[in-house]
């Protein structure tokens, strides 16, 4: 078999050179819209280049079409920066002008402040002087022991009768309507002269009424002889006081039952009915002492001179028994205590 002759050799090399093939897009962001891509306007299959040729490549601009249209769609926030103020910036003249009205302004300030201050301090000036005259006045009618007086010096104490309408008044409300004598202790007012023996004053819880000591006990003890001589078998030593404890502690429902009522009413002996002197109500507690109207009392009568001797000193009430001076509650022997 005869063998094929080979081409000539300008023929092999024609055919080895094959065009180039185009290259491929670039990756880019989808956010730029431009794209530079570098192709070559000759897609013709290259001949072998000459010696002194060269093939130069071509600049061309396309534009990418976007691949997200939903991206198109969306709004896009755009923030704009701008200035208010002027471009032009301010005079030097007019900044000094601007200073020298704050100034004006601030000495304005201080001296308002400087007024207020001048008129406060003439105001607490005034205020130490009426002070001090307070304290002088006071030291003028105040006597050594505290009390006070109508007068420090004796060749000015006034007589009972030029004492104020105002003290007088109150003396008056300070009269116990039973005995008319002044009260010097409530709980313990005392009758206000120099004769009569001091007495002690007390106030029924009751009523609210208010007497000297002696004038209860007198009205309680006139009271209790006239039971006890219509009850001459009568002791204060009974089951009295069990009895009332019992309706203490005992249910509503208990004693609004009229039999158990009527038993307990059985168990317990007649009583010496005490009432007010003034309102004749009833009275079922023992009388109080009134602390205030004690130290009220007691400061005014300190006021008159003539009277100032007669007030009594402040002791418990004491009775003699078995010869013998004893402490004792002056209600005692009238209402039982409370428990």
């Amino acid at each position: 078999m005869p063998r094929a002759q080979t081409p000539p050799r300008s023929t092999r090399a024609n055919s080895r050179v094959s065009p180039l093939p185009p290259k491929p897009p670039s990756r880019r962001l989808d956010s730029s819209p431009d794209v530079l891509e570098l192709t070559s306007s000759d897609d013709t299959p290259l001949h072998p280049p000459h010696k002194h040729q060269k093939r130069i490549p071509q600049l061309t601009l396309k534009k990418k079409p976007k691949s997200n249209p939903k991206a198109q769609s969306q709004p896009v926030d755009v923030i704009e920066i701008s200035s208010d103020e002027d471009d032009v910036p301010p005079s030097q003249e007019s900044l000094i002008e601007d200073l020298r009205s704050q100034v004006k302004k601030l000495k304005q300030e201080v001296e308002r402040y400087q007024n207020s201050s001048t008129s406060l301090a003439q105001e607490l000036f005034q205020c130490h002087t009426e002070l001090k005259e307070a304290k002088v006045k006071a030291s003028q009618h105040q006597s050594t022991d505290g009390k006070l007086v109508l007068s420090s010096t004796p060749s000015r104490i006034p007589h009972k009768s030029t004492i104020p309408s105002t003290v007088r008044s109150v003396h008056a409300a300070c009269t116990p309507p039973a005995c008319e004598h002044y009260f010097v202790t409530p709980l313990t007012p005392t009758e206000f002269h120099r004769e009569a023996k001091p007495t002690i004053v007390n106030r029924l819880p009751d009523c609210g009424h208010t007497f000297c000591l002696s004038c209860l006990r007198d009205w309680f003890g006139t009271a209790q002889a006239r039971f006890i001589q219509a009850h001459p078998h009568w002791h204060q030593n009974t089951m009295n006081a069990y009895v009332q404890r019992l309706q203490t502690i005992l249910r509503p429902e208990y004693l609004a039952h009229p039999q158990l009522y009527h038993q307990l009413q059985q168990l317990q002996q007649p009583t010496p009915e005490y009432t007010c002197p003034t309102c004749r109500k009833q009275v079922y507690r023992r009388p109080v002492e009134v602390y205030t109207l004690k130290s009220l009392v007691r400061t005014i009568s300190a006021a008159d001179e003539e009277e100032k001797l007669n007030i009594p000193p402040d002791q418990p009430y004491v009775e003699q028994r078995h010869g013998h001076l004893v402490v004792v509650d002056p209600w005692d022997g009238y209402f039982p205590r409370e428990r």
